[in-house]
């Protein structure tokens, strides 16, 4: 099962490690870390970061998409994998 979590950027829900709020020094200062590394795609468009997505793969992902939102996807995922 896919999860849209930026206009036109889908990843499967079992790629997903974790999401967090583009806020706080940690956070920031890992997706730093991250970019110096290449392991950020950023799909925001340009758009302001509002939300990061840990992948298991250790790669992060910036979306332009609130945290609630992703939550609120993720959860529709899961009850569509349980059906």
């Amino acid at each position: 099962m896919d999860v849209q979590v930026s206009t036109l950027c889908y990843i499967p829900k079992r790629n997903i490690k974790y999401y967090v709020a583009y806020a706080g020094a940690a956070i920031i200062n890992d997706i730093q870390r991250k970019k110096d590394a290449g392991l950020v795609i950023d799909c925001t468009r340009g758009k302001k970061i509002l939300s990061v997505v840990y992948l298991q793969s250790g790669e992060a992902v910036l979306v332009n998409t609130k945290l609630s939102t992703l939550h609120t996807r993720m959860e529709e995922a899961e009850k569509k994998e349980k059906e």
